[in-house]
């Protein structure tokens, strides 16, 4: 019976909240039962929420298949707990957790499974290595010198340097970390420090502990820790020299605007002979700079290995940087600067963007690298809804050209901005490797860009009447006042309704002038209803 007062109300049916288990597979190479670095993740395979807990996947029972990244996601209504189970194809061997209890109660928790290929060998090599506090930096133990708990050691599997996706272990608090389940081979074995604190004392100059393996334990050897205020550092940094001048130029109003090149390798040249041979310190430049860490008091040959496809320019003749090095500093390091130029790679377009907050109303252009030039001949507006063509007027300062779309000029419509390969090159001569378009729209006095012209528009554009104004604010005429002018054009087109072309074209959002995107957006055109359906705030939410 309905409640008195109520009539008509039914009663909710009862509802169970929808329950994710997150799962993912890896390829347990070693056997060890964890998954270690570098092991990867095991696509195609199932996981399912044994509910009757025999043991089998039955009809009915919740599961989920690993994608590329080896994970998957099992959706369910039933009540917690469950027990997750994985489906191992015939020729593998599942290895760790057999199972897992699912409480419920952590739904951010991904669960692992591990298998190997049926018949592949156990590897039985261990890896022992001692870390200690070098609290005199001498690269010996002394007296009073205590173990090093908790130091993050690596196995230097690429030999770079880097502790990235390779086999790392802490140290316990004897000082000693061990790698177990390890196949015979050779393997490198570095500290992982933060060298904004610490350096690495022995072996000397930041060099490794190499170490044959078979089978059974092996001892690498020992690694000192000290203060990084003990030594000092040199600091390389590489920049993009796109106007070949020999000069880190950064002033944004330059042609060239260069900025910082990762990727690049740099060394420490030990016997000068100009190339990289076994054994010499290295290191690639993966930010802003790269430092050599743990360096002693001495005059140092810095020198660059180009990426692929880019050149030295500075120091010219592929001269390298020769550094001294005095007493440790903890406030200052040398170091120095390579200039390359890419003199292969032709540039492209990454994007381009609308940005109704510049007066008159601009399309924002930006590179992949520095351009010398941006020929507006070779941009074309074209109105879908008139058929006309137009070349804009274009601005350029060498890292952003900008597309003016004047609306005095423009009439309303559908467009689309083509950009031709020929409308820039690089400063090698390199033109753009293909051409460019992109959708948009002019409609005068759509100030919160819904494609109608209406009346909380024409009250947000009279709060700016008087004043400096962009097209976001109702500057209609492009002069970048908020004027009578512009009240008169926004009359003229007051209750318009500009469609969106057929098929539906990408609609553009409002982009603030130092936002820094790669991809086109895509604004959602909505309905548009009678003004006293919507809310007053509609117009000045969205452009707030």
């Amino acid at each position: 019976m309905p409640v008195s007062g109520f009539a008509g109300f039914e009663p909710l049916e009862p509802r169970r909240l929808l329950s994710v288990v997150n799962v993912a597979f890896y390829e347990d190479v070693n056997h060890s039962g964890l998954r270690e670095n570098p092991e990867g993740y095991l696509a195609g395979r199932t996981a399912y929420l044994d509910l009757n807990n025999n043991g089998a996947f039955d009809t009915g029972e919740p599961s989920g298949v690993s994608g590329a990244d080896g994970r998957a996601s099992i959706d369910t209504t039933t009540a917690a707990p469950y027990t997750l189970r994985q489906i191992v194809p015939d020729g593998w061997t599942p290895s760790g957790r057999s199972f897992w209890l699912v409480s419920g109660d952590e739904p951010l928790l991904t669960y692992g499974f591990g298998s190997f290929v049926t018949g592949s060998p156990t590897p039985t090599g261990s890896i022992s290595v001692f870390v200690f506090d070098d609290t005199n930096a001498n690269g010996i133990r002394d007296a009073g010198e205590l173990p090093r708990s908790n130091a993050i050691v690596y196995l230097d599997l690429n030999n770079d340097g880097i502790m990235s996706n390779e086999p790392s272990v802490p140290t316990h608090s004897d000082g000693f970390a061990q790698f177990n389940n390890i196949f015979p081979g050779t393997y490198t074995v570095r500290p992982y420090l933060n060298h904004a604190y610490f350096t690495q004392s022995t072996p000397v100059d930041d060099a490794a502990l190499v170490v044959p393996v078979g089978d059974g334990l092996v001892d690498a050897g020992t690694i000192g820790v000290s203060p990084a205020s003990l030594f000092s550092r040199i600091a390389v940094s590489v920049f993009n020299d796109a106007n070949e001048n020999g000069i880190w130029d950064i002033d944004q109003f330059s042609n060239a605007n260069e900025h910082s090149i990762t990727n690049q390798t740099v060394y420490l040249d030990a016997n000068n002979n100009g190339s990289l041979d076994e054994g010499e310190r290295r290191g690639i430049v993966e930010s802003y700079s790269y430092w050599f860490n743990s360096i002693r008091p001495g005059t140092y040959t810095v020198r660059l290995l180009p990426a692929p496809s880019w050149r030295q320019t500075a120091p010219a003749n592929e001269a390298a940087l020769t550094v001294t090095v005095r007493a440790p500093s903890s406030t200052s390091f040398p170091g120095g600067q390579f200039g390359v130029i890419d003199h292969e790679v032709s540039p492209t377009i990454k994007g381009l963007f609308l940005d109704i907050r510049q007066s008159p109303l601009a399309i924002d252009v930006t590179f992949s690298e520095p351009v010398a030039s941006f020929d507006a001949s070779q941009v074309t507006l074209h109105n879908l809804t008139t058929a006309q063509d137009f070349t804009p007027e274009v601005d350029f300062n060498g890292s952003q050209g900008r597309i003016f779309l004047k609306q005095t000029v423009l009439p309303d419509g559908n467009y689309t901005a083509t950009v031709t390969a020929a409308a820039a090159h690089d400063f090698r001569g390199n033109y753009l490797t293909a051409p460019y378009t992109y959708d948009f729209y002019i409609l005068k006095g759509d100030l919160n860009r819904d494609r109608v012209v209406s009346i909380g528009e024409f009250i947000f554009l009279s709060s700016f009447f008087g004043g400096p104004g962009t097209p976001q604010m109702g500057d209609l005429n492009d002069d970048g006042f908020i004027t009578i002018s512009d009240f008169i054009d926004f009359a003229a087109n007051f209750g318009k309704t500009l469609p969106p072309p057929s098929p539906l074209a990408a609609m553009i959002p409002m982009v603030p002038a130092s936002a820094t995107t790669t991809q086109t957006s895509v604004l959602i055109t909505k309905t548009k209803t009678r003004y006293h359906h919507r809310s007053k705030h509609t117009v000045f939410n969205l452009l707030s």
